[in-house]
């Protein structure tokens, strides 16, 4: 991004693109989650149109959509939690299941960080850093006019769902206390998911329950 001839962003847009677009190293992590985030922010600050664009399409690959946006990689663990390992996703699509069990928004590079499907699940805290990265850029998105609420099936939503099934299936450990998250998605999509609290300093956003509470 430029501004009369003087790059203003090449640190955020080298992360984001080094992280998300790059062809042969693509990743649907945590890490590029949160780049991705930094990125749009970057481009709403410098009303960059061309780039707000293309991190829109990163952001639908991210969430699910192989029609768009760069390509990603999965690891072997990954793949055990695909509800396709053939076609894996970042974010499993809605209503998919692994083995009989509910995988539906399951972030597959971060849930599998921790090892290989199985039941009980083993606890990772890369589902929960994956879960916010993608709330503050779909958040973003949508005061920007993007239709975030109608890619795959409102991706944010159901990953913060996911986290709240694997607590209850599993332990209350996997509900963590990223509040800020929680309280967005309370009010963005009308849930009642439950908080241990305000929500005061954060990884990528924070104080929503003021915000949004």
């Amino acid at each position: 991004m430029t501004v009369d001839g003087v790059v203003l962003s090449t640190e955020v847009k080298a992360s984001a693109t080094g992280a998300v677009e790059c062809p042969d190293g693509g990743s649907g992590s945590n890490g590029s989650a949160m780049a991705g985030a930094a990125r749009v922010a970057a481009a709403t600050y410098l009303g960059d149109a061309e780039e707000f664009d293309k991190a829109w399409d990163t952001y639908r690959r991210f969430a699910g959509d192989r029609r768009v946006g760069p390509a990603l990689t999965f690891n072997e663990n990954a793949r055990t939690w695909s509800h396709n390992p053939d076609a894996a996703v970042a974010v499993n699509p809605a209503g998919s299941t692994t083995q009989g069990h509910r995988v539906d928004g399951a972030t597959l590079n971060d849930i599998g960080r921790d090892g290989r499907f199985a039941g009980p699940a083993r606890y990772t805290q890369y589902q929960w850093e994956r879960t916010v990265g993608i709330f503050v850029q779909a958040q973003l998105l949508a005061r920007s006019g993007y239709p975030v609420g109608e890619a795959q099936d409102a991706a944010p939503r159901r990953v913060i769902e996911c986290n709240r099934h694997l607590a209850d299936e599993f332990g209350d450990r996997w509900w963590d206390h990223t509040d800020w998250a929680k309280y967005l998605a309370n009010h963005v999509y009308g849930l009642d998911l439950p908080v241990n609290g305000p929500a005061d300093e954060g990884k990528d956003m924070a104080w929503t329950h003021w915000t949004f509470g």
